[in-house]
């Protein structure tokens, strides 16, 4: 499964969670009345604010792990290396050296979408 399609099924079930919540909320005893409307608006105003967050968080999330990803690849190189003999000080500069790497895949890889088109995927 391709990264979008992760994050995408990521941010499906995040969205259906919060909805079940407010469900609860809005069923339960602790809901405002009925005919409080400026009640239901901040209630309305708060799980969108929520929402938001959680939606932002599992961006960073997901371009975190997708820079791991890469890093973890190119950390078997740095495993590799010290199973060869070479310093452990190289099999280091490997993994620093895979952060970098990974950040910059990440970052060609944002760009390469957003002038493909792909906006909010």
């Amino acid at each position: 499964m391709s990264f979008k399609s992760r994050k995408m099924i990521a941010s499906m079930a995040a969205a259906l969670a919060l909805i079940i919540i407010y469900i609860i909320y809005a069923l339960g005893g602790r809901a405002p009345a009925t005919d409080d409307l400026k009640a239901w608006g901040l209630a309305m105003l708060i799980f969108i604010g929520i929402s938001v967050v959680v939606m932002i968080v599992i961006q960073i999330l997901f371009h975190i792990t997708f820079a791991i990803g890469i890093a973890v690849k190119e950390g078997i190189a740095a495993l590799i290396s010290l199973v060869t003999g070479n310093s452990a000080l190289v099999a280091i500069h490997i993994v620093f050296g895979s952060f970098f790497i990974g950040s910059g895949a990440e970052g060609i890889a944002g760009v390469w979408l957003y002038e493909r088109g792909v906006r909010n995927g």
